[in-house]
C-alpha cells in the first residue's frame, strides 16, 4: 500500500526541534507496522522519511512506496511549498508539480478545480501555514485527525491506528453503511476519531489550530452538439465548458 503519514506539532520548541529527526523515524515505523499486517504478493515497498520547518512549527512526514511499477504517492518541494500528494492530476507533466503551480497562482481553491482524483497536502513554507485538499468529488478524500499535540493527515485510516494517533472505536452508522452498500456515508471512516476531508472541505493548519473550512460542491457544465450536461470530466465535443456553484445556480469561469 502506498501512502504517507504527515504529523503536525502544534507547539514548536527547541525540544521538538531536537527531536523532529525521531518524529520522522516513528512514523516511518509506524508505517512499517502497517505493511506487515497487509498482504503484498510480490510487491516490495521502501519506507521514507523527512521534515519541513518553519519558526513556529515543524512537519515530519514518512511515505511507503513500492519499490517498482505504478505509484500513487509524489512529492515536490521548492523554497516557498512542499506538496504530497495521494493519486493523480489529469495534466501534462507532473501532477503533484502542478498542484505546487496551482496553488501559488490561486489558493486551495484553484486546487480543488483540478481535473484529477487525489488528495494532497500542502505546506506553505513563507507563513508556516498546512492546507490538506481533495479534488472537487473526493474521490481521494484524505483522513484527518487531532489530538492534544498534534494533527495528523493521510490516506488511510490504518496509519493512524498504527502510529497510535486514534483510538481503535468504531462509527457504527458508518460501519453498517460499509457492509449493507459497500460505502460509508458521506465517506466518514469507520473510526470515530477520524474525520474525512471530502471534495467541499478544505483543513488549514495555522497558529496551532486547524480549522476545517466547507467549500460549495462544484459541477461542470459543458455545453455542446448533446446539450447541457452536468460532468465531472471533460466533455467530449464540447465547445465551452463553464462551472457552477451547486445551490446557488450561479455560472463562473473556471480558475
Amino acid at each position: 500500500m502506498d501512502t504517507f503519514l504527515i504529523r503536525v506539532n502544534k507547539r514548536r520548541t527547541q525540544e521538538h526541534a531536537d527531536t523532529d529527526l525521531h518524529a520522522a523515524t516513528d512514523l516511518q515505523d509506524a508505517l512499517k507496522r502497517v505493511l506487515a499486517a497487509l498482504p503484498h504478493v510480490g510487491m516490495a515497498f521502501s519506507v521514507n522519511n523527512g521534515a519541513w520547518h518553519s519558526a513556529e512549527a515543524a512537519v515530519t512526514w514518512a511515505t511507503s512506496l513500492p519499490t517498482s511499477g505504478p505509484c500513487l504517492v509524489s512529492a515536490f518541494e521548492d523554497d516557498a511549498l512542499g506538496v504530497l500528494m495521494f493519486g493523480e492530476v489529469y495534466a501534462p507533466g507532473s501532477g503533484v508539480a502542478k498542484v505546487a503551480d496551482v496553488y501559488a497562482q490561486g489558493g486551495a481553491a484553484a486546487v480543488r478545480m483540478l481535473d484529477g482524483c487525489f488528495g494532497a497536502v500542502l505546506w506553505d513554507k513563507r507563513n508556516g501555514t498546512l492546507v490538506a485538499v481533495s479534488d472537487m468529488v473526493g474521490q481521494r478524500a484524505l483522513r484527518w485527525a487531532e489530538t492534544e499535540d498534534a494533527v495528523w493527515v493521510t490516506p488511510h485510516d490504518t496509519c493512524l491506528v498504527a502510529a497510535g494517533a486514534v483510538r481503535i472505536e468504531f462509527d457504527f452508522v458508518s460501519a453498517l453503511s460499509s457492509l449493507v452498500v459497500e460505502n460509508s456515508v458521506q465517506a466518514k471512516s469507520m473510526l470515530v476519531d477520524v474525520r474525512g476531508l471530502e471534495g467541499n472541505h478544505v483543513l488549514r493548519w495555522t497558529g496551532s489550530r486547524a480549522t476545517p473550512q466547507t467549500r460549495p460542491h462544484v459541477a461542470f457544465g459543458c455545453s455542446g452538439p448533446g446539450g447541457d450536461r452536468a460532468l465531472s470530466g471533460v466533455c467530449p465535443g464540447a465547445h465551452d465548458r463553464r462551472v457552477f456553484r451547486m445551490g446557488e445556480r450561479k455560472l463562473f469561469d473556471p480558475l
